[in-house]
């Protein structure tokens, strides 16, 4: 029993650490890409972000390095140097930190904030071809990867416009709850055929599986759907798996040595063990599906 534990987690082992190139910089960073509607007329955009302190005059040498990341050639640095608004936020292309702040055109009034990372806290601001500045209320952004649509439509345009349009994040609900609900049943019938392959034949029996990886199971695809849509992506959702899955094989092996008790605890313990391994290797080959 022991040997054979030993050689399923090398197994488990090898399929998670398989060698491959690694970059410092490898992994996903927080993105939005933002859809602007209800403007009719030539207009730059930007982010403004929380600033402590006041938002000093920067001279050429501060910014100039900062203007290549911006979408358009001509930043309007006339306008933003220095500029702070009334709730303490400032230019994130100006003041935004040490961390590169890549503002993309992607398609008609459509704009990808990036690179390095979406800030959570902001505002959007548009400054027309007059100078007129128009900017939204204080946004927080829930999704990781996040899409959202700033509609200004029926705000008059016509003078300077703080905290106005609203602003929609599109949170695929529909989406990963379809998905969450295929692969809590897909887990609950492989583990269920396993429990046939080990020759246990009470409806007892298979209710206890069934109703034990309903909860189990459920909880841990929702924690990694948390994790993939709302908090690191990819990474994210392999260390939710990681760690949620030593959760489960712990309370799942434990319920199974106390009450799967058609045949003896040591088969019952086995079969939590290869039931859970199963399920995991599952996981690991089906994670594109969340």
């Amino acid at each position: 029993m022991r040997k054979l534990f030993i050689f399923i987690m090398m197994i488990i082992l090898t399929v998670l650490i398989v060698p491959k190139a690694t970059y410092a910089d490898m992994f996903a960073k927080p993105t939005a890409v933002i859809e602007v509607k209800g403007i009719d007329q030539p207009y730059r955009f930007e982010l403004l972000i929380p600033y402590g302190g006041t938002a000093q005059t920067l001279q050429f040498d501060e910014y100039a390095y900062r203007l290549e990341q911006y979408y358009n050639d001509e930043y309007p640095i006339d306008i933003l140097n220095a500029y702070q608004d009334s709730d303490g936020f400032a230019a994130r292309t100006l003041y935004g930190g040490g961390a590169p702040t890549h503002l993309s055109l992607e398609g008609a009034n459509i704009f990808k904030v990036g690179y390095y990372s979406a800030p959570r806290t902001f505002k959007i601001l548009i400054i027309l071809d007059d100078q007129t500045l128009i900017s939204s209320k204080v946004i927080e952004r829930k999704m990781f990867t996040s899409e959202m649509i700033y509609d200004l439509t029926g705000v008059n345009l016509g003078s300077a416009q703080l905290n106005v349009g609203e602003v929609i994040e599109q949170i695929p609900v529909v989406d990963f709850t379809w998905k969450y609900v295929v692969r809590v049943i897909t887990t609950i019938i492989v583990e269920l055929l396993v429990l046939f392959a080990f020759m246990y034949t009470s409806k007892k029996s298979f209710i206890l599986v069934g109703l034990v990886n309903f909860f189990t199971q459920s909880a841990l695809t929702a924690a990694m759907v948390v994790a993939y849509y709302f908090w690191a992506a990819e990474i994210g959702l392999i260390v939710t798996l990681v760690l949620g899955e030593i959760i489960v094989f712990s309370i799942e092996m434990v319920i199974y040595a106390i009450k799967l008790d058609e045949k003896t605890r040591k088969r019952a313990i086995l079969y939590g063990f290869i039931a859970n391994l199963a399920t995991l290797l599952l996981a690991i080959f089906t994670l594109g599906f969340i």
